[in-house]
């Protein structure tokens, strides 16, 4: 009697395991991994392609973007359960193996990115995005630069004060950081200049409102000059053909297998 329940028991549970493995999970899986690829398309479509742009603040956002949407695919594809067993499986493995080799090649860029991409958003100082300028008087402006200058000043001195690790193309590190010594202290002339106007004054520009002096005028220039080189340095260093893995035998064939595997998938479940 009791040999007659354990096997009775072995056979239940080799029974839901069979039911789980060939009619459970394969269609649970294949529409939630489904979605979750059309859910990345979507979002990498939708988005500028590193490769496509040109300006260097634009091409730097638009890494950290592909970059964003990879790991998020990678977080939830890792949470679904596959069979354990067959073609979706290898699928599985396949996708999450082809991300991580996406993610690595992204990760090659990434202290460039971090190097280049934090001194440039000086710009979002320099122009701030949040003020309407139909409606924002002087006094704005003066309470934007008094709160921002400060904290962008500590941010690239921190940015400049180590020598990254990454080997600079014909604008050197040394040529950057001479140029951030003008450019800051340029930020003083150009406070001095904001903190005298009208604070009552319409940003759009007041009747009173004077011009600036040859200092400022001079300290602008030095900002500018700053930021058109480290774009030149960005453009020059920030590789999107490094973006993709390099292409083996391997690689090729995984992706065909993935690429046959969405093929059925979708030909199966059209829906999703």
């Amino acid at each position: 009697m009791k040999k007659l329940l354990i096997i009775l028991v072995i056979v239940v549970l080799l029974g839901g395991g069979a039911y789980y493995e060939f009619v459970y999970a394969p269609p649970v899986y294949s529409k939630a991994v489904l979605g979750v690829i059309k859910e990345f398309e979507t979002a990498s479509r939708d988005a500028p392609r590193p490769e496509n742009v040109s300006d260097p603040v634009d091409k730097i956002i638009a890494i950290k973007q592909q970059s964003e949407f990879l790991t998020q695919a990678r977080e939830k594809i890792s949470a679904l359960n596959p069979p354990f067993f067959g073609e979706l499986r290898q699928f599985h493995n396949d996708i999450l193996g082809m991300i991580g080799l996406l993610l690595a090649a992204y990760n090659k860029q990434e202290e460039q990115i971090a190097f280049f991409g934090g001194i440039l958003e000086l710009e979002d100082v320099l122009e701030p995005e949040d003020l309407d300028h139909g409606t924002a008087t002087i006094g704005d402006i003066q309470k934007h630069f008094e709160a921002a200058v400060p904290k962008v000043r500590t941010r690239v001195d921190e940015i400049l004060s180590k020598e990254p690790s990454f080997e600079f193309k014909d604008v050197t590190f040394s040529e950057i950081k001479s140029a951030w010594e003008q450019a800051r202290s340029g930020f003083d002339a150009w406070l001095s200049y904001i903190r005298k106007l009208n604070a009552a004054d319409p940003l759009s520009g007041g009747t009173g409102m004077s011009p600036p002096s040859k200092k400022a005028e001079e300290a602008v220039r030095s900002i500018t000059t700053f930021l058109d080189l480290v774009k030149k340095a960005a453009a020059e260093n920030i590789d999107t053909s490094q973006l993709m893995p390099p292409s083996s035998e391997e690689s090729n064939a995984r992706g065909q297998r993935i690429n046959d595997v969405l093929t059925k998938l979708r030909e199966k479940y059209p829906e999703q």
